[in-house]
């Protein structure tokens, strides 16, 4: 099965993923639209797109469209969502999925009564070292605890700073440990601990302490002010797993209690191929939401950072 794939929002994330899609033989670059036809002429140009347009409406409106990417900031998603499910269009949406779960809920309401296609293109849970990473946890024994990291400095980008384009820590960098975090241990937890340090009105940094029933330990700092790195550590009773770039690594290292070298598994490749990929097989079996990342993965997720976002310094 081959798709003709359109892209709403020309930017950064969606220069990234269509030079990894154009090697992909079940990908048509076909189509990209901006709200500047100039721009996404020149984003067509460059990236081997067939048609560009003006105009969100006038791509959903091209009848050989099979599948959005829309790839437009946090705050207008829910928006352009709901106008690709008016024109019955298929949807992969960039994460944050929306602002919020009540937003998260609207439009999978109505994408199941239309019975269309949607998934939110959270690049961890389709790669192939979150599978590796599952099958190694039995070589450390009993998880104990986690520890996330993920701090970059962003403070200069407009999308990040400002409220009413769905700026902040959370909706921007936090969804990746948070994902990571229930995809990997369960969501039978509890927020025991939380702080928001504010920046005006958006969440700069933002630090948790999570514990889950059988006593895991989980905490995690994230920060768009700070240079703190991307990584988690993952602590057994017989050692602990370490990961750089755990939404999309390289490698898995585990380390014994004494803190030798035991493995380092890297025999995988991660891509943003496999959310694409994915969407494909789920839309040839006529399913609605794909398995990697289930409806009820998103809701959860939009309804955690809710909760999160109550917690203020």
């Amino acid at each position: 099965m081959r798709i003709n794939l359109g892209i709403i929002g020309p930017g950064n994330i969606a220069s990234i993923i269509s030079k990894e899609l154009i090697n992909l033989p079940e990908i048509n670059l076909y189509a990209v639209a901006s709200r500047s036809l100039e721009r996404a002429e020149s984003f067509s140009k460059v990236h081997g797109f067939k048609k560009a347009y003006g105009s969100y409406e006038k791509l959903l409106k091209d009848e050989n469209v099979d599948l959005v990417y829309i790839a437009t900031p946090h705050s207008h998603h829910y928006e352009h969502m709901m106008l690709c499910l008016s024109y019955n269009k298929n949807i992969i949406c960039e994460k944050a999925f929306t602002l919020n779960q009540k937003e998260a809920e609207k439009v999978l309401s109505v994408a199941k009564q239309k019975h269309i296609f949607v998934t939110e293109a959270m690049c961890t849970a389709y790669q192939p070292s979150q599978k590796a990473l599952k099958n190694m946890l039995p070589l450390i024994g009993e998880i104990k605890s986690c520890n996330l990291i993920f701090g970059v400095p962003l403070m200069h980008v407009e999308r990040v700073v400002r409220k009413e384009l769905g700026g902040g820590a959370l909706l921007d960098l936090g969804v990746y440990p948070l994902y990571f975090t229930f995809s990997t241990f369960g969501k039978d937890f509890e927020i025991v601990d939380a702080s928001i340090k504010l920046y005006e009105d958006i969440d700069e940094e933002v630090k948790l302490a999570l514990l889950y029933k059988n006593g895991i330990k989980v905490n995690m700092q994230i920060s768009v002010s700070q240079n703190l790195g991307y990584y988690c550590n993952i602590i057994g009773s017989k050692g602990r797993i370490y990961i750089e770039n755990f939404g999309m690594p390289k490698e898995i290292i585990i380390f014994d209690t004494n803190d030798n070298l035991i493995k380092i598994e890297n025999n995988f490749q991660n891509g943003y191929k496999y959310e694409f990929l994915a969407s494909i097989n789920a839309l040839k079996n006529n399913q609605v939401e794909t398995k990697e990342m289930p409806h009820q993965d998103t809701l959860f997720l939009m309804g955690l950072i809710d909760k999160i976002k109550e917690y203020k310094d």
